[in-house]
């Protein structure tokens, strides 16, 4: 599942008549000072004037003997979400409990960790 995010990359004031550098677009109508931006995959984030993709340098969550997956995006509504080098990943929950899984109560409702 690759989206598209729109990134804003501002420019300097633009006049009438000017264009966009390679790769990049504007709103049209602006007379005088516009901004031009890039279309970039989620998950990816402008550094500076360089585009890196938002890693945590994690994939599984651990408990115990449990082991579950974590994904750049949020897969289920709700989800764990962890936090670690500035980057958020999410868990897949489901309702109900679960032998061998995380299980979790919140908002009175019992969800459990899944692939």
């Amino acid at each position: 599942m690759s989206a598209m995010c729109v990134a804003f990359v501002p420019m300097a004031a633009l006049g009438a008549g000017y264009s966009c550098p390679d790769g990049y677009t504007s709103d049209a109508g602006a007379a005088t000072i516009n901004q031009c931006y890039k279309s970039i995959s989620a998950g990816s984030y402008w550094d500076g004037d360089e585009v890196k993709t938002c890693t945590a340098g994690i994939t599984k969550l651990r408990v115990g003997n449990v082991s579950v997956p974590l994904y750049a995006t949020r897969q289920t509504t709700p989800a764990i979400a962890i936090r670690h080098n500035n980057a958020v990943c999410y868990s897949n929950l489901a309702t109900g409990d679960a032998r061998s899984q995380i299980n979790i109560n919140y908002g009175g409702k019992t969800y459990h960790s899944t692939e």
